[in-house]
This record gives C-alpha cells, sequence and structure tokens, in this order.
C-alpha cells in the first residue's frame, strides 16, 4: 500500500485535498484548514521518509543535494519575501500601515500569519549541512533535513497563498 500511495491517483487525491484544505480556508477565514493542510503535509512526508523505498530510491548525496536545492529556493524566498515585505511596510504611512492591519485581522488574517513564513524560512535555513560517507543509504540525519525542509516548504507555500487569497476574497466580496 504504501508504494501506491506515492504515485498514480494517490498523488492526485493529496493533491486535490490540498486544494480543497486551502479554498476552504480562504472561504470560511478559519486557521483550521491550514493546520489541517499542515498535518496532512507532515503526515504525507513522515510516511514517505520513513518508507523502506526512500533507502532503495535515493542515495543519501542525492538526498541531500535535494534537501539543498530545497534550502536554496527558500533562501530565494526569503529575500523576496522580505525585500517586498520591506518596501510595503517602509513605504507606508503610519496610518496605511494601520489601515492594512486592521483590513487583515477583519479578513481573518492574523498579524503574527504574516510573519510566519519570514520567520519560519529563516529557522528553517539555520539547519546544518550534514557530511556523508559515500554509497551510503540516507542516514536519519538526512532523512530528517529532507523532511523538514520540504515540509516547511510547503508550510510557508500554503500559508502565504492563505494570506494573498483570504485578502484578496475580504475585500472583493
Amino acid at each position: 500500500m504504501r508504494e501506491r500511495l506515492y504515485s498514480g491517483h494517490y498523488v492526485l487525491y493529496a493533491y486535490l485535498l490540498t486544494a480543497a484544505l486551502l479554498l476552504l480556508a480562504v472561504r470560511q477565514g478559519s486557521l483550521l484548514f491550514v493546520a489541517s493542510a499542515a498535518a496532512l503535509f507532515a503526515v504525507w512526508d513522515i510516511v514517505w521518509i520513513t518508507g523502506p523505498d526512500v533507502v532503495r530510491d535515493r542515495s543519501s548525496e542525492e538526498m541531500n543535494a535535494s534537501a539543498t536545492r530545497a534550502r536554496t529556493y527558500l533562501s530565494y524566498f526569503l529575500g523576496v519575501y522580505g525585500a517586498g515585505t520591506a518596501y510595503f511596510v517602509l513605504n507606508m504611512t503610519a496610518a496605511q500601515r494601520e489601515s492594512l492591519l486592521e483590513t487583515c485581522g477583519k479578513a481573518g488574517v492574523p498579524r503574527w500569519l504574516l510573519v510566519v513564513p519570514l520567520a519560519w524560512t529563516g529557522i528553517t535555513m539555520l539547519f546544518f549541512p550534514i557530511q556523508l560517507k559515500e554509497n551510503k543509504a540516507p542516514s536519519t540525519a538526512v532523512r530528517t533535513l529532507i523532511v523538514t525542509v520540504t515540509w516547511s516548504q510547503k508550510i510557508i507555500t500554503f500559508t502565504v497563498l492563505f494570506c494573498i487569497l483570504r485578502l484578496a476574497y475580504y475585500t472583493s466580496s
């Protein structure tokens, strides 16, 4: 069963469920659906990383390279999101900033949720690279690193999408 979970229609079901959770979160303005998506991502990644196929499918070097690529993408996001946030905050008057935060509150987007993607990306970037031995199966450290980084990518992306879409939904209705 585990082998089939990560191929074919099961992957499509996971994507559809994630999209449904995002749409429900945006429509209802509820963080319960955001938390549900985070749980889905965690279960999906943990079941994958603990499976025997991971050992056969990827070497330690390949898995570490995947984690490095994911961290690179997160570093790009950190720069873009941080610079974009700073640009808007620094170019707004105090009244405009207060109006934006008030709109976020009314839309169901708590202030802290606007900072989570930036903070979580920074925290994820603090994980250290791991020394590898050649031609070895992925160690627990490498597996933990890849799950942490890829799970973080999903959470950050989902959170940003929720904030943007919820604000767009609220302001257009």
